[in-house]
């Protein structure tokens, strides 16, 4: 197994958020997919972190950490979405290169973003796990494609439930919310969605 995996962490005014989470994610996909056991922190790796404003950790590594980069961080204002169907994708790791939902993402045709439908469930977006308003409560897909640290973190909270969504319930959803280290809980009252 070659490929680079990717964990990314929101850098807030030189505090790294929610770390924790990151630890166990990164611990797992080591353990996982290389029978890695030793242990590696990764607030000891994080050196020279910017102090000023908002950035994007990104720790590449394989069994072992290989490069880490601080970005700049500009959020993607997104309010218009396409559903696109594809029942053999696989993202149940981070990975580096994400050729399949960049593919995926081209097909948005007008659209700012995807929402990738599996087996004629809702997944996630390309960049987000997605979670949507019911009547009282928030739900988020039972079968993401990626199991994120925010969607995580806000299940053991309370903050939303998980079930599956046919792709036919899309349309009766009052707001949706984007789920990703960097936006947190990114909640979009007016927003579309193309079939």
């Amino acid at each position: 197994m070659t490929q680079l995996l990717l964990e990314t962490i929101k850098i807030n005014h030189g505090q790294p958020q929610f770390l924790n989470y990151h630890q166990q994610r990164f611990d797992h996909a080591r353990r996982s997919l290389y029978q890695c056991h030793d242990h590696i922190n990764l607030a000891d790796l994080l050196q020279d972190i910017p102090t000023d404003g908002i950035y994007r950790c990104r720790i590449i590594y394989r069994q072992q950490v290989e490069r880490i980069e601080y970005l700049p961080y500009q959020p993607r204002y997104l309010s218009r979405f396409k559903l696109i169907i594809d029942d053999e994708i696989d993202y149940s790791y981070k990975w580096l290169q994400q050729d399949r939902l960049q593919q995926l993402f081209k097909l948005r045709a007008a659209a700012d973003d995807i929402i990738i439908i599996k087996q004629g469930k809702v997944t996630d977006t390309s960049i987000a796990n997605i979670a949507f308003f019911n009547q009282d409560h928030w739900i988020t897909p039972k079968s993401p494609l990626l199991h994120g640290t925010t969607r995580q973190r806000l299940l053991q909270e309370g903050t939303m439930k998980e079930r599956d969504i046919p792709m036919a319930e899309v349309a009766k959803f009052s707001k949706i919310a984007l789920l990703n280290a960097m936006l947190g809980f990114h909640i979009i009252d007016q927003f579309s969605i193309d079939l």
